[in-house]
């Protein structure tokens, strides 16, 4: 697959979340707002109670998903930054040159 249809599928899926993320506060914050809270005379206050009560809700859930992938892009960084210590040694390791091998800086041999 090539680096044109990588992107485009992962803009879509990105759009494909999005408006999934709307749709779902636009169904939360209207039908099941109105549906958990009781008839009565103080039918808005309780409204907006349960609509701020499901906004807090799922701000947790997404804080809790940006650490998620915050911890795993930490890790992949980390992880390559192992591979590319190792590849240098042992690109010195292989070196002809003595100074290079034994990790000293050239430009200050003579």
């Amino acid at each position: 697959m090539n680096l044109e249809k990588k992107r485009f599928w992962s803009v879509a899926a990105a759009l494909l979340v999005a408006f999934s993320v709307i749709g779902l506060l636009i169904f939360l914050l209207g039908p099941v707002a109105s549906w958990a809270t009781p008839a009565d005379a103080a039918r808005a206050a309780s409204i907006n109670a349960s609509r701020q009560i499901l906004l807090a809700t799922l701000a947790g859930i997404f804080a809790v998903v940006g650490l998620g992938f915050t911890g795993q892009t930490f890790f992949l960084s980390r992880r390559g930054q192992l591979t590319d210590r190792f590849t240098k040694a042992t690109g010195q390791l292989a070196s002809n040159q003595i100074t290079e091998r034994l990790g000293e800086f050239t430009r200050w041999s003579t």
